[in-house]
């Protein structure tokens, strides 16, 4: 059987990793390649690496200190943040990514997804659409054009699903950091209607909601929080979970 795929997710911030709660009141967790080293020990599935502050960044991605994080993680890497031209992207899997994550630019420059999916191929595309569980509204930052405002989250997956990505990673904003569970419902009406595979992210708040996404047989589950603290508002620990308890889920 097929096991839904368990995979950390990583916020860079002014190159340390962060911990956010519902996007907001971040908190400085430690560097990032000692953090990656740790996933890599405890033989982490996947990892995803986001840098939060590129997206209002105009300086240009520092390649060098990519390479340094991929150089210390053998595991498949996505990343997301910061990449405005083909070129930039191109560079990203150089640096040793599999997988590349677009956001904004789903809705700002979809021909940049585009090209890069003709060239790569859609297995190395995710989109990332970041909702508000309590309303099921899509969340758009205020530079993406206005004919999205009228979208659904449907609406919005199936338009990710025609840039032809391989896959769409659903962020709850207010579940983010929040260990209140997994948005299940959510997942179970996107998925009715679209054909790639879905990364359900936010408020995964134990093992037992991971085994509630294998059982569900969902594709994948993105999660923070209960990889980097001991537990809810408990101090730092890294940890993954070991073969042993993902064979009993």
């Amino acid at each position: 059987m097929v096991k839904t795929r368990i995979i950390a997710t990583l916020l860079l911030s002014n190159k340390g990793i962060v911990k956010s709660y519902k996007f907001d009141r971040k908190r400085y967790i430690g560097d990032p390649i000692n953090t990656l080293k740790i996933f890599n020990d405890q033989e982490a599935q996947e990892i995803v690496i986001l840098d939060i502050d590129k997206y209002k960044d105009k300086n240009n991605l520092d390649f060098n200190f990519l390479k340094k994080i991929t150089s210390e993680c053998f595991c498949p890497l996505t990343y997301g943040g910061g990449i405005k031209t083909l070129d930039d992207a191109i560079e990203i899997f150089k640096c040793g990514f599999e997988k590349i994550l677009f956001n904004k630019n789903l809705f700002i420059n979809p021909e940049l997804v585009k090209s890069l999916v003709s060239k790569t191929g859609s297995q190395s595309i995710v989109a990332c659409i970041e909702y508000i569980s309590a309303t099921k509204k899509v969340f758009l930052y205020d530079d993406i054009p206005e004919n999205f405002a009228r979208f659904t989250l449907e609406d919005v997956c199936k338009y990710c699903e025609s840039l032809g990505v391989g896959e769409i990673l659903l962020q709850s904003r207010d579940k983010d950091g929040s260990f209140s569970g997994l948005d299940f419902d959510i997942y179970e009406e996107i998925s009715k209607n679209i054909t790639i595979p879905i990364i359900l992210s936010g408020g995964c708040k134990d093992l037992e909601d991971i085994k509630k996404a294998n059982f569900k047989k969902i594709n994948g589950i993105a999660a923070s929080s209960i990889f980097i603290f001991l537990s809810e508002n408990k101090g730092v620990l890294i940890n993954y979970p070991s073969k042993n308890e993902i064979n009993r889920f």
